[in-house]
């Protein structure tokens, strides 16, 4: 059985019911871009820019995570912005980790997949897209899956994660979730534009860590090819830092190398959280079906007439959700 699930109102994703949520055919690696931000940072409205410029360029490859460090003098709210902050982030930008052969710190700058560059994990945006596209053109010795499911009685988040190996790894792995919230409007952001600065729209803001560690939780099972890792989360909402606007939250998980100095991701995925529909929260692919079939949609993005091209065997089912995860179409294909 093949069902395809659309969300999102300008964006078309489509996701399989299988055996798992993770796609088990080899691949290249997704970019996790960790950027570091604040709101009296002038600069730092042109690294927002460009991070989603790359995510725009490369849909559904690039997953961003905003982070506002409290251990920058950038991030401390003024003219009663959106306090961002978050402890969490500070061992990522300490000098001695993202900056070892610099010394230096500086925003707007990204993580891209923690990979070295020049000696360093941190990078200005000039050098954000070549690195993305380098790291997308990779392959990956793994694919990674996440499924999440909102229950707002009980103010609970349930993550499931997927890890599938096409290669096997020898080095020890991690897995790191977290939530991120989109399209916040602060009060005030800096920048040479006043007009254009207030209110700002900050984007992929980091908000909570879900795994249990700084660095990750440590994947305990096999690491050889055509091995299977699940987790699962529960997230107590009612415990964040600052409440979660569920419509416009995204889970972002990724896995990395804890045996490599730099802690370097090797892929990653995110997906939203929409109104406690799990079928909007799954992100993954239609070649993990045993009898492989090939989807086309066109127009992709759209906000208007799609056509959709299924060549298969498997017997299809069509529904279409809105932006609160209720079903506002169903269609029984057959064959």
């Amino acid at each position: 059985k093949t069902t395809l699930f659309f969300a999102g109102l300008f964006g078309i994703a489509f996701s399989i019911n299988a055996q798992t949520i993770v796609n088990t055919g080899a691949g290249n690696k997704h970019v996790v871009l960790e950027e570091f931000t604040g709101t009296s940072c002038s600069n730092c409205p042109a690294g927002h820019t460009e991070a989603n410029n790359i995510s725009t360029s490369n849909p559904g490859l690039v997953h961003i995570i905003a982070y506002g460090p409290s251990n920058s003098s950038f991030t401390t709210p003024v003219n009663g912005a959106t306090d961002f902050r978050r402890p969490f982030a500070n061992a990522f930008y300490t000098s001695s980790y993202c900056s070892p052969s610099s010394g230096s710190r500086f925003m707007p700058s990204a993580f891209i997949n923690r990979k070295l560059s020049n000696g360093d994990i941190l990078q200005s945006r000039s050098v954000w897209s070549g690195m993305a596209t380098s790291t997308l053109a990779e392959s990956a010795p793994m694919n990674i899956g996440v499924k999440s499911t909102y229950n707002s009685s009980a103010q609970t988040l349930t993550i499931d994660v997927e890890v599938f190996y096409t290669s096997t790894v020898t080095a020890n792995n991690n897995i790191n979730v977290m939530i991120t919230e989109d399209n916040i409007t602060s009060a005030y952001q800096s920048g040479s534009s006043a007009t254009a600065q207030n209110p700002y729209v900050y984007k992929h803001t980091f908000r909570e860590n879900v795994t249990t560690q700084q660095w990750g939780d440590p994947v305990t099972g096999a690491t050889t090819s055509g091995s299977l890792v699940t987790k699962q989360y529960v997230f107590d909402l009612s415990t964040a830092i600052d409440p979660i606007t569920i419509a416009e939250a995204e889970v972002v998980a990724f896995i990395l190398n804890s045996d490599a100095s730099n802690k370097e991701i090797y892929t990653g995925i995110s997906a939203p959280v929409n109104g406690g529909q799990a079928s909007t929260g799954v992100f993954t692919s239609v070649n993990e079906i045993n009898n492989p079939i090939k989807v086309s949609l066109f127009p992709n993005p759209s906000n208007g007439n799609v056509s959709i091209i299924i060549n298969g065997e498997n017997t299809n089912k069509i529904e279409i959700f809105n932006v609160l995860g209720e079903v506002i179409y169903t269609q029984n294909l057959g064959n």
